[in-house]
């Protein structure tokens, strides 16, 4: 999987938590109250953690981008730690709102069993428990979560590491190539050599034919010229 391909998988996971926590803000948590109210807020605390993450890997994916992608690409990581930071303070704000709530509603019923707040011991374990529980699942959610996004990089890595096998066996082959190219050049060179020299000794050969024809004329010439001479200037 090519880190491109990477990248907008985490846009996609991102885009779709984004939404669901956008929902529980504007339309959910400030119609709830009271425990279902707090149910609301942890899960948005824990997809929040979930947004965390993806644009942890983003970042990741960002630095083992090609430089030609990286620009576009961290534009796109910027408008979503924006947004990521636009909800984490829309949350604080109604969780702070919801907690000035709690306190004004805490004082009307000083009448109750437990006094303040109208919460007996139980209940603070119950929810004490009950938040244990969900930090444990939570825990236990973003493991998984690392151990996939682990096991794809590993995937990534293991199919790079194959691309860059078979790019060096090519490499390879094509160095067989390029050698036994080079031997035929070093052959064809060498016979060219040879003929060279073969050419060569043709051609003084057949100067020195030439030279021996030449002194064969002219002794030959020489002895006609003798022979002329005694046969009618000497008598």
């Amino acid at each position: 999987m090519a880190s491109s391909e990477l990248f907008e998988n985490y846009e996609f996971e991102f885009t779709n938590i984004s939404a669901s926590i956008t929902k529980k803000l504007s339309s959910q948590i400030p119609n709830f109250t009271g425990e279902q109210r707090k149910a609301a807020i942890k899960a948005v605390e824990k997809e929040i953690v979930q947004a965390d993450e993806i644009v942890q890997g983003m970042e990741l994916e960002l630095k083992n981008a090609p430089a030609q992608f990286r620009p576009r690409l961290q534009t796109k990581l910027k408008t979503y730690q924006n947004e990521l930071a636009r909800i984490k303070k829309e949350l604080r704000g109604l969780t702070n709102s919801g907690n000035r709530d709690d306190l004004l509603g805490g004082g009307s019923g000083a009448g109750s069993p437990a006094g303040f707040g109208g919460r007996s011991a139980y209940q603070d374990v119950e929810a004490q428990s009950n938040d244990q529980r969900s930090r444990i699942l939570d825990s236990h959610d973003r493991l998984n979560r690392t151990t996939g996004r682990l096991d794809n990089a590993q995937r990534v890595a293991a199919e790079s590491e194959a691309i860059g096998q078979d790019i060096l066996g090519e490499l390879g082959t094509q160095r067989e190539t390029i050698v036994r190219v080079r031997g035929r050049l070093h052959e064809t060179d060498d016979n060219l050599t040879r003929s060279r020299r073969i050419l060569n000794g043709m051609y003084y050969r057949i100067i020195q034919n030439r030279l021996i024809m030449y002194i064969i004329v002219l002794v030959l010439m020489g002895i006609l010229g003798i022979v002329v001479y005694m046969r009618f200037f000497k008598k």
